[in-house]
């Protein structure tokens, strides 16, 4: 009982408390701020009142105002109590707080009252109705509202729709779309469809209905995408896609099938007629034939409506897949030019010795390959014996590695066929690349003085300038007399064209590291700029050569290919002076032979046209007394001979290489007297000339009696008995013995022991000879 008084107690004083706050909170309230929140439509007027109720304040209303945040309101006064405020047309920046402010008489602001002002549009019809039906089995309508509500918790739409004459609600509803499923979608249907728009707020509703849609649900339609779409390479050439559409199957359609490689637009798939779809099948499928090789393609399927054999709706989305199709040999044939080959030795000896020859070839094109490339047949064959033979070349990298390879003939008085296959893993194509290997002796001559220069601004650029020496025919060779021709004579010879080859590759080794590239040129051009990808071109990593390809009858023969040695700078004197400038020993009593070195590629950049060796007789002190003489040398050349020069004399002699460009330096002086020369030395030198001739003969005097002894010991002839039994006596007369020199006797028949011990060839004394 204590325990309940005390807790009694407790709650009286807090409620007295409370009824002491409340009391005290409505002495201070000034007055009030109407209506409550009001709620206004766009171009609608807004009405606040402020209005003191407290006795106790002594202000009046001219004290009072209104503010929106922290602008100032204009307001009227209504009595001596209250104010309003007045705006006429509401616009949306109009939505906010105002509060009603009171200046007391001791100059303090004091909040009379607050009121949340809201403002949002009238409702209006929506737009954009578009309505879909999906895969013949569900609709769907949706819609735009025509303005955004700032409210649109306030915003209802409601949607109504007639195919008979019962009007029915939408069955699954959102504020911009309808849906039908299957349990309420009938397709075929015209549809007729009413949609409202309602505001509602503070009890109050402000409807907006659109006019009346009308529904073609044929028209519509949008199917489902085709599923299970696979790709399966039959062949080489044809890939076979199948597919399925889900459910619905007895709805008339067709398929849009579309083809395109990679990266390439998309191509429609047309096909021969055949049999038509069926409306209740769910596979389908099309073999799609005349494809490339090895090649990636990409399709896409799609499933278009009809209505009565005509198109009707959309089609559905594409589904797409790729397949390859299958490998195959390569349809073409490796690039190769008559002249993309050369001898890897460089003599040129007519004999039977055995020969070394490399062959370029670029790859099959990418788009012939149908494969991946494992290797390269190469075939070969004489065309005057019976030699054939064949190697395989593999590759390592069918996109960069060089293409060659090194055939060892078995002879350099034969000309050979070579044909180049290439080869994927299903097997070798049918197509062939052939060329010609000349015999050394029916080689044409290349170009001579083939130069690759460069200017001297451009030592960073890939630009090369390409020089040789116009075609005549002394770069024709022709065969010496008839009877060399082989079986296949050549008839006659005409320059054909040229041919220039560059690759990168090694000079060390002379192969290309990649594949080669060339240009055709005809017979008569002399230069050609070359410009390539390649910047900072170092002789040793860069190779370029140039061939002459002529016609003999209906062959094409080539010189191969003559590689050059060096790349020069145009328009540049020599830099560096003839080294090693000397007198050779073997000298007349009136000349001198100078000798000196030539400069290599990389000692001297400037192309090098002549020398200038300068010489005059010289004093005691090795200085000219005499007229400055020169003689010239050509470019190529390593020494030269000072003829007619004064005996007893010392001669003061150097030499200057020349360029296009100009003179390069001297070389050092030498010197040398010319001196008469002694008898003895004059009879020692006809004693050697005559011993040289008779070595000489007999040389040639043993090797035609070695050939001749050779000769007769390997001629077969019958024996005279087997001439006597294969050939038996005819009966003539004896002036009747045919001969071809009628007025000289017939010689006697042989002797009864002559033909029994006596052998045409094997005579004792012929094998004597022989050996």
């Amino acid at each position: 009982m204590h325990v309940f008084m005390e807790l009694l107690s407790t709650e009286t004083r807090t409620l007295t408390l409370l009824l002491l706050v409340l009391a005290l909170t409505h002495a201070l309230q000034y007055g009030v701020v109407t209506p409550q929140d009001p709620f206004i439509f766009e171009g609608d007027p807004l009405r606040l009142y402020c209005n003191i109720t407290n006795p106790s304040v002594r202000e009046n209303s001219s004290s009072l105002f209104f503010e929106k945040g922290v602008e100032r309101r204009a307001s009227q006064e209504l009595n001596t109590r209250a104010i309003r405020l007045i705006v006429p047309v509401v616009s949306l920046g109009d939505e906010g707080s105002y509060t009603c402010l009171v200046r007391t008489m001791e100059g303090k602001v004091k909040d009379v009252g607050t009121q949340r002002v809201k403002v949002d549009r009238k409702p209006r019809q929506v737009v954009n109705v578009t309505c879909s039906v999906y895969n013949w089995e569900e609709m769907t309508c949706t819609w735009d509202m025509a303005i955004r509500y700032r409210h649109p918790d306030n915003v209802n739409v409601s949607l109504f729709w007639v195919t008979t004459d019962v009007q029915q609600d939408c069955p699954w509803l959102s504020n911009n779309s309808c849906h039908w499923d299957r349990d309420h979608y009938m397709h075929g249907q015209r549809y007729s469809i009413r949609i409202a728009v309602t505001y509602s707020v503070k009890g109050h509703t402000l409807d907006q209905a659109s006019k009346m849609i009308h529904v073609n649900t044929v028209d519509l339609v949008t199917p489902a995408p085709v599923h299970e779409l696979r790709a399966s390479a039959t062949n080489s050439t044809c890939i076979l896609l199948t597919w399925q559409i889900p459910r619905v199957m007895y709805r008339e359609k067709s398929f849009v099938k579309q083809i395109r490689t990679p990266g390439k637009p998309w191509k429609d798939i047309n096909l021969a007629p055949s049999s038509q779809i069926k409306a209740d099948h769910s596979s389908h499928s099309a073999l799609v034939c005349d494809l490339e090789r090895n090649s990636p393609y990409e399709f896409r399927v799609a499933v278009m409506p009809l209505y009565n054999g005509w198109q009707k709706g959309s089609i559905s989305d594409f589904k797409t897949i790729s397949a390859y199709t299958e490998e195959d040999v390569p349809s073409a044939a490796p690039s190769i030019c008559s002249g993309c080959f050369f001898d890897i030795s460089n003599t040129e000896q007519d004999t039977m010795a055995a020969r070394k020859v490399r062959i370029m070839w670029r790859h099959i094109p990418k788009a012939s390959r149908h494969g991946t490339l494992t290797h390269y047949k190469i075939s070969y064959w004489s065309l005057t014996s019976h030699y054939a033979n064949k190697i395989l070349s593999y590759v390592i990298n069918q996109d960069k590695s060089g293409t060659s390879v090194d055939l060892n003939l078995p002879s350099r008085r034969e000309d050979y066929r070579v044909s180049i296959v290439g080869a994927t893993r299903v097997g070798e194509s049918r197509n062939a690349s052939l060329i010609l290997i000349p015999a050394m002796k029916n080689k044409p001559e290349p170009p001579q003085r083939f130069l690759v220069k460069r200017n001297r601004e451009e030592r960073e650029s890939g630009r090369l300038f390409l020089s040789w020496e116009a075609l005549d025919t002394r770069h024709v060779r022709k065969r010496s007399s008839a009877q060399s021709l082989p079986r296949h004579a050549y008839p006659g010879r005409a320059t054909s064209g040229l041919y220039i080859v560059w690759c990168a590759g090694s000079r060390n080794t002379w192969k290309c590291q990649e594949e080669p590239k060339w240009v055709r040129l005809p017979p008569g051009q002399v230069t050609y700029e070359l410009v390539t990808n390649k910047t900072q071109v170092d002789p040793y990593d860069f190779l370029i050569g140039i061939s002459v390809e002529v016609k003999v009858g209906h062959e094409v023969m080539s010189s191969g290919i003559h590689w050059s040695t060096c790349v020069y700078t145009r328009n540049q004197k020599p830099k560096t002076s003839p080294q090693d400038v000397r007198f050779s020993q073997s000298t007349t009593e009136d000349s001198l032979v100078v000798m000196w070195r030539k400069p290599g590629c990389r000692e001297e950049t400037a192309y090098i046209t002549e020398y200038l060796i300068k010489y005059c007789p010289s004093s005691t002190d090795n200085k000219c007394v005499g007229d400055r003489l020169t003689m010239n040398a050509s470019g190529d050349a390593t020494s030269t001979t000072l003829p007619r020069l004064a005996t007893n004399t010392k001669y003061l002699v150097y030499v200057v290489a020349v360029s296009s460009a100009g003179l390069g330096p001297p070389s050092n002086d030498i010197w040398r007297m010319v001196q008469t020369k002694t008898p003895e030395e004059d009879l020692s030198g006809l004693i050697l000339i005559v011993v040289a001739i008779m070595c000489a003969l007999i040389v040639v005097t043993s090797c035609v009696c070695f050939i001749r002894c050779c000769y007769t010991k390997n001629q077969k002839m019958p024996t005279v008995d087997g001439l006597l039994e294969t050939q038996p006596p005819q009966k003539r007369p004896a002036a009747q013995h045919l001969h071809h020199h009628r007025d000289r006797p017939l010689p006697e028949p042989p002797s009864e022991a002559l033909v029994e011990h006596h052998t045409y060839g094997r005579s004792t004394s012929s094998s004597h000879a022989c050996m």
